[in-house]
C-alpha cells in the first residue's frame, strides 16, 4: 500500500493535482479511522471536514463540525440559547422606520447580555412597526419586534422575559405577540403575521392584557426556524426588558454538508461513493454527488439592453465567471443558470453500504462536489463519519453504447446486441473486459464482433445481476471500432436500462469506467440502453405455471411438492408478495411465502403440508398469489389436487 497523505487545501485549490496513474481513494472526514485495507496498492488522499465545507448557505451552519464526524446541531434546553445565537451561525434582526429588517444597534443588545440589571427600554426612542393579522385581516400598530433566526430548525420550548426587578410591578409589557417560521420559502405569504413584504410568522401568541412582570410562553412541538417577538406600547407607563430568555432541545429539524467544488487536477473515472456513520431510528441521512468538467456548475448571463437579448459574455468577449458577474453594475445582471451541458444533477441517494463498484456518473470528470441532507428529530440526530470515493484513470475518453431490440415481450427470452464504440485521444491504456448490467435475466452470452468480425470471447462472469466478457484488448488502434455483443435474456420491467462498464481484466481494482447512451452505430437508429416491453397491461402479475397440478408426497421422488413459478411485472420498487394455500371455501391453511420482490421470475414450491408441518387430507386446493402494489392488490390462483 502507498503512504497515505493529507492535502487539505492544496487539493481543493488546485495547487495539487496528482498525476493519477492506479487507483485513488479519496477520503473526507474520519480523521479517527484507519485507511482502508485493500490487498491491492493505492494512494489514499486524506480531507478534513472543515476544509471543504461550504460556507455559504443557512443548512450548511446547522451542523457541528469535527475531525472525526460531522452532525446537526443540538440544542441544550437548560441552557439560554440567545447570549450565544449569533456566534452559533444564528442572526438577531430588528425592525426600522420603512419596516424593513436590519441589525439591532449596541443599546438593544442588553436584552440578551444575561445581566439582569441592564434594561432595553421601550420609550419614544423606539423603533416602531406594524404587523398586519392575516387571521383577523388587522394592523397591529405600533409595536417593537426582534426576529431571532436560529440557523436552522429546532423544538423551541419556551420563551421567557422579564423587567428588572426593582421595576417589576410598573415597567412589565402589557402587551406582545410571538410568533414561528420554519423557514420554507414556499410559504411565504400564507402565514398568520406579516411583518415586512419579505417575512410572515404563524402567530401562536397574542396576548392583549397582561399583569404578570414574568412572562413564560410555552411553544408548540413543531422545528421552527424563526421567532418573532413583538411588544406594544403600554398605556399606563413605559416598558422594558431585562432579559428575554429562550430554550430549546434536541437536534436541528433539517442540516445539509455541501463541500466545495473538488478539483481532482485531470479527468478521473469516480465510485463507488461510500460513508459510515450513524442513523438512529427517527433520524436518517441523504447523501448525493454531483460531477463536472469545469469548477462552476452554474452559467451566468448579462442583459445587453438590446431588446431581451442576454449573453454569457462580458463586454470584451469572455465568459461570465462568478467574479466577473458580481463586477457587472446591477441592472446588467441577468441572473444564473445551472450548467447541464458540463455538470451532471445531483444524484440519488446513495445507500450507506455500497453493494457494487460501480463508478459514479457517466463518463470521467475533473470536478466533484457532496452533499449530505440530515433529517432529524428532536430526541434522534444522524452522524456522519466519512465520504470517500475511488478514482482511476479513464480506460477510453468516451465510449457510447446502445441496445437493440429496444422492445421485447415481458419474461420471455430475447435476443439482444449490445454496441459499443469507444473514442481514444492517444494515451489512454484501452480495456479487455466488458460488464453489462441485465436486470432481468440473463439466459446467455453468445457471440463477440469488433468491426464486423467475430472475435474470440471469453464469459466471465453471469448471473442474475448481468454478466461480464473478457475480449481482445481494445485501445487507441482501435478506436471507433464498433463492438458487438449478442446475448440472451429475459425482461421484466418496462424501461429496463442495460448499464455497462469497461476495465483491464489485469487492473480489476481500479473503478470500471461507465459507458454513454449514444448513436453507437449509425445504422441503427436506438440510441439507448433501455428496452420497453410489448403488450404488457397494468397488471403486476404476468405468467403463473405450475410444474405439476398434482402433488403426490410419497417420497417416490416423482410430484413429491408443486412448484409455481410467477413472474412479476413492472413493480415501482420492491412489492408485497404472499402465497398461500386454501381450501374449496377460502380458508387458510398454510402461508407458503411472504417476502418483498422486485419485478422477474421467482418460484416456490408447496409439499402438501399444512403451517404446522401434517400433511393435509387429500382432496383439491387453491394455491394464491397474491401481489400489494400502490394500485391495490392483484390476485391469481391456480388448482392443485393433493393425492397419496
Amino acid at each position: 500500500m502507498k503512504m497515505a497523505r493529507s492535502y487539505p487545501l492544496l487539493l481543493l485549490l488546485g495547487l495539487y493535482s496528482p498525476d493519477v496513474q492506479g487507483l485513488t481513494i479519496y477520503r473526507i472526514g474520519g480523521d479517527d479511522q484507519p485507511p482502508p485495507a485493500l490487498e491491492v496498492p493505492y494512494e489514499f488522499i486524506r480531507v478534513p471536514w472543515s476544509a471543504i465545507v461550504a460556507t455559504a448557505g443557512d443548512q450548511t451552519q446547522s451542523l457541528q463540525l469535527q475531525a472525526e464526524y460531522i452532525e446537526p446541531k443540538q440544542l441544550n434546553g437548560s441552557v439560554n440559547l440567545l447570549p450565544s445565537i449569533v456566534e452559533n451561525g444564528g442572526l438577531i434582526l430588528i425592525t426600522n422606520r420603512y419596516d424593513s429588517l436590519i441589525a439591532p444597534s449596541e443599546s438593544e443588545l442588553v436584552a440578551w447580555d444575561g445581566d439582569i440589571e441592564t434594561a432595553y427600554q421601550g420609550d419614544e426612542s423606539a423603533t416602531w412597526g406594524g404587523i398586519f393579522n392575516r387571521r383577523e385581516n388587522r394592523s397591529y400598530r405600533p409595536f417593537k419586534y426582534w426576529v431571532f433566526d436560529l440557523g436552522g430548525r429546532f423544538a423551541i420550548q419556551k420563551i421567557r422575559f422579564y423587567p428588572r426587578a426593582r421595576f417589576r410591578f410598573e415597567r412589565f409589557a402589557e402587551s406582545f405577540i410571538v410568533g414561528v417560521s420554519d423557514g420554507d420559502p414556499a410559504k411565504d405569504g400564507t402565514r398568520d403575521l406579516k411583518v415586512t413584504e419579505e417575512s410572515d410568522f404563524d402567530q401562536i401568541h397574542n396576548i392583549r392584557e397582561n399583569t404578570n412582570a414574568v412572562v413564560e410562553l410555552e411553544f408548540p412541538q413543531q422545528p421552527v426556524r424563526q421567532i418573532l417577538f413583538a411588544v406594544g406600547r403600554n398605556i399606563r407607563s413605559i416598558w422594558e426588558i431585562a432579559e428575554v430568555e429562550m430554550y430549546g432541545a434536541g437536534f436541528s429539524a433539517f442540516a445539509r454538508y455541501e463541500s466545495t467544488i473538488i478539483d481532482l487536477g485531470q479527468s478521473l473515472v469516480l465510485g463507488p461513493l461510500v460513508w459510515a456513520g450513524d442513523q438512529p431510528l427517527g433520524a436518517s441521512i441523504e447523501v448525493r454527488t454531483r460531477l463536472g468538467d469545469d469548477p462552476d456548475p452554474n452559467l451566468y448571463w448579462r442583459t445587453t439592453f438590446r431588446g431581451d437579448e442576454k449573453t454569457l459574455f462580458d463586454r470584451q468577449g469572455k465568459l461570465l465567471t462568478r467574479e466577473t458577474y458580481a463586477a457587472l453594475q446591477l441592472g446588467e445582471r441577468a441572473g444564473t443558470t445551472y450548467d447541464t451541458r458540463n455538470w451532471s444533477d445531483w444524484s440519488a441517494p446513495i445507500a450507506l453500504v455500497a453493494e457494487t463498484g460501480n463508478p459514479i456518473g457517466d463518463r470521467p470528470r475533473r470536478f466533484a462536489q457532496v452533499r449530505a441532507d440530515f433529517h432529524s428529530r428532536p430526541e434522534a440526530g444522524g452522524r456522519l463519519n466519512y465520504l470517500q470515493f475511488a478514482a482511476s484513470p479513464p480506460r477510453a475518453a468516451h465510449i457510447i453504447a446502445e441496445i437493440e431490440p429496444t422492445q421485447v415481450r415481458p419474461g420471455q427470452t430475447a435476443s439482444f446486441i449490445y454496441k459499443l464504440l469507444p473514442r481514444f485521444d492517444g494515451d489512454e491504456p484501452g480495456f479487455d473486459r466488458v460488464e453489462i448490467d441485465t436486470p432481468g435475466r440473463t439466459v446467455s452470452v453468445d457471440a463477440v464482433r469488433i468491426d464486423g468480425r467475430d472475435e474470440a470471447f471469453a464469459v466471465a462472469r453471469l448471473d442474475q445481476s448481468g454478466f461480464a466478457v473478457q475480449i481482445p484488448h481494445i485501445d487507441v488502434r482501435r478506436s471507433l471500432d464498433l463492438i458487438e455483443i449478442d446475448f440472451k435474456a429475459q425482461v421484466f420491467q418496462y424501461g429496463t436500462v442495460f448499464s455497462g462498464r469497461v476495465s483491464d481484466s489485469t487492473q480489476l481494482q481500479e473503478v470500471a469506467q461507465a459507458v454513454v447512451a449514444g448513436d453507437a452505430d449509425v445504422q441503427n437508429d436506438s440510441a439507448t440502453l433501455q428496452v420497453a416491453l410489448a403488450d404488457v397491461g397494468i397488471e403486476s402479475i404476468g405468467r403463473v405455471e405450475l410444474g405439476s397440478s398434482i402433488c403426490t408426497p410419497n417420497s417416490d421422488g416423482v410430484n413429491d411438492e408443486v412448484r409455481l413459478e410467477y413472474d412479476l411485472l413492472n413493480l415501482a420498487g420492491a412489492a408485497l408478495v404472499y402465497i398461500d394455500v386454501c381450501d374449496l371455501s377460502g380458508r387458510k391453511l398454510w402461508v407458503i411465502d411472504r417476502i418483498a420482490h422486485s419485478s422477474g421470475r421467482f418460484a416456490v414450491a408447496w409439499d402438501g403440508r399444512d403451517d404446522s408441518g401434517l400433511l393435509l387430507p387429500p382432496g383439491i386446493y387453491l394455491l394464491r398469489l397474491e401481489v400489494e402494489t400502490d394500485k391495490g392488490r392483484d390476485r391469481v390462483s391456480r388448482i392443485v389436487s393433493l393425492v397419496y
